[in-house]
């Protein structure tokens, strides 16, 4: 996410764990958390592979 060119405008990345810290201050509980992989192809036509994570929390 960091390289991507419209990240520097308006936004905040977070490691995993802060994400979660943040929520449990919220009063969120954490249900899950999902590490993804992914592979696809760059507008250049490179594979990459993309890692991204999900995290599940009820109110």
């Amino acid at each position: 996410m960091k390289n991507l060119p419209f990240t520097p405008y308006g936004f905040t990345l977070y490691e995993v764990e802060t994400v979660k810290e943040l929520l449990e201050k919220a009063r969120f509980a954490i249900k899950n958390t999902f590490k993804k992989l992914e592979q696809l192809q760059s507008k250049t036509g490179e594979q990459i592979e993309r890692e991204y994570y999900i995290v599940t929390a009820n109110a």
